[in-house]
């Protein structure tokens, strides 16, 4: 790998841990209504958290392919990459939910729990196995796994679709990216679960990885970004055009590594996996002890200080050995 392909690993190490981070603080400021007041500082920064959820998918248009195109990916090893991502992604999923069902279970045993009857929808629990929860109105055992459904839509539309993205005919290209963009507006977004209500932030990846491997003008890129940030402009607002330039910015300009973010980049999928279960958990039982709320906003520190210790341990003795085992997949 060249030096110029470790820069772009970095930036995406900088970007996972920062979306990771961001989505603890939406879920610990506003989990609980009314935990922390309207006014209140940390309440009101955590409100834009939801952001990460957009910079994970930017990220995975940019990853996806990218690691594609270094395995010389063609339609005839499509069983290899879906063979590399489950075993990468499923094992840790897997694992993450029998913690969250166990946590619940021992939750529900405490004194001071107030929450509804420990009890387990099999078919509910059988749907998380394809990620279908939201297509059969099942609630997921963790309320952050419906991103991981729409991520593992975005590998079976890049898996079809990416010999097309790494050719050079334009006018295809062209047409196949107005396609994608313009599709969410030919179809029925009020539900979540189409991966096209997002489409837009995962070509946005697709966009920056066919400039950073020199398949692309420059031109072409800033055309391309330039409609893509509009539409997201458009329709979503401020903040998610705002952030998606960032991440835009960060993957291409971002030339070091910094050992605090390649470890918060390391555990975000860890973190990201289990900060609901765990942080979330000490946030609902606090409420039973305090109301005062500077040792409110000190106990998002703790639930998140102690999701961090948890998502590293997780990272250590479950995702990190089958990353391994995923990368000794070749194409």
């Amino acid at each position: 790998m060249s030096s110029n392909n470790q820069i772009r690993i970095h930036s995406i190490d900088i970007l996972r841990g920062l979306a990771a981070m961001f989505v603890c603080l939406f879920h610990f400021s506003r989990g609980i209504p009314n935990f922390l007041p309207e006014d209140n500082y940390i309440r009101i920064i955590g409100g834009f958290g939801y952001l990460g959820i957009y910079i994970f998918f930017i990220i995975s248009g940019f990853v996806i392919p990218y690691s594609l195109y270094k395995g010389n990916y063609t339609l005839k090893k499509i069983t290899t990459f879906f063979s590399k991502r489950l075993l990468r992604i499923e094992p840790p999923y897997l694992i993450s939910i029998l913690v969250a069902i166990l946590v619940k279970y021992l939750s529900s045993l405490a004194p001071l729990y107030r929450g509804p009857a420990f009890n387990i929808d099999l078919v509910a629990l059988l749907l998380h196995l394809g990620y279908l929860c939201d297509f059969f109105n099942k609630d997921w055992v963790n309320v952050v796994y419906w991103t991981l459904a729409i991520e593992f839509q975005f590998y079976i539309l890049i898996a079809i679709t990416y010999p097309s993205f790494i050719g050079t005919n334009n006018k295809l290209l062209f047409n196949l990216f107005i396609l994608l963009i313009t599709l969410p507006l030919l179809l029925d977004l009020t539900i979540r679960t189409n991966i096209f209500h997002y489409i837009n932030y995962f070509s946005i990846g697709l966009v920056v990885f066919r400039f950073v491997v020199n398949k692309s003008t420059m031109l072409e890129f800033c055309v391309l970004i330039g409609i893509l940030l509009s539409l997201i402009f458009f329709k979503s607002g401020i903040p998610e055009a705002v952030i998606s330039l960032m991440t835009i910015l960060i993957i291409i300009g971002v030339k070091n590594s910094n050992p605090i973010f390649d470890f918060f980049g390391k555990i975000s999928f860890s973190l990201y996996l289990l900060h609901g279960v765990i942080g979330s958990r000490i946030i609902n039982l606090s409420v039973n002890f305090t109301s005062d709320i500077f040792y409110r906003q000190l106990v998002i520190l703790v639930a998140l200080l102690v999701s961090i210790g948890c998502a590293y341990l997780f990272y250590i003795l479950i995702e990190k050995p089958f990353l391994k085992f995923s990368q000794k997949i070749t194409y």
